[in-house]
């Protein structure tokens, strides 16, 4: 005689996804909530505006170019850096130590799909003569986000894999010890 065994309960033949169904809405509605928040800025990734074309040296070595570069960091801070460009002869970008170098740092926020900054404070290597407080030191600007990069206006900022995300860590801490604050 065979004996036939009986399941203990009813419900061991459903899913575990069935038998908790309150768990799994909450993790699909923290997923949809993750995917669905306005895009930020590009952290942690330098992005750059070239001012000038790139001048190529008498000898066709490295070039050179006045530039941009915009660094969004973790903790909504930012750095601004104007500054001149180096294109070594392997393709690589560097930032040149022997030039002037303009920077604004401060905080930014994300607004309506564009992120705005406000600058804390300025650096620069030339000090401005008569002035109570640094021309850089402006309102407010907002830039649109598109793709891995951003825009105001006609002036894009676009990623610049060729710089090393180094060294322009490197430069924003240095220019953030020798910087003066904003304020009025």
């Amino acid at each position: 005689m065979r004996v036939q065994r009986t399941r203990s309960s009813p419900s061991a033949l459903r899913s575990p996804l069935t038998r908790h169904p309150l768990g799994v809405a909450a993790i699909v509605l923290v997923l949809c909530a993750g995917m669905g928040g306005e895009p930020g800025p590009p952290v942690g990734k330098p992005l750059v505006h070239l001012a000038s074309a790139w001048q190529v040296a008498p000898d066709g070595g490295v070039s050179t170019a006045e530039a941009t570069i915009l660094l969004f960091q973790s903790g909504s801070r930012f750095v601004e850096h104007s500054c001149w460009l180096i294109r070594q002869r392997n393709g690589s970008w560097t930032i040149s130590n022997g030039d002037g170098h303009v920077a604004l740092i401060g905080r930014w926020t994300m607004t309506g799909g564009h992120v705005v900054i406000t600058p804390e404070a300025a650096y620069r290597e030339v000090a401005v003569v008569g002035a109570s407080r640094d021309p850089v030191c402006g309102e407010s600007r907002s830039f649109e986000v598109q793709g891995d990069g951003v825009r105001a206006g006609d002036t894009v900022f676009r990623s610049a894999k060729r710089l090393s995300t180094e060294d322009v860590e490197r430069w924003a801490t240095a220019l953030g010890k020798g910087s003066k604050g904003c304020g009025a």
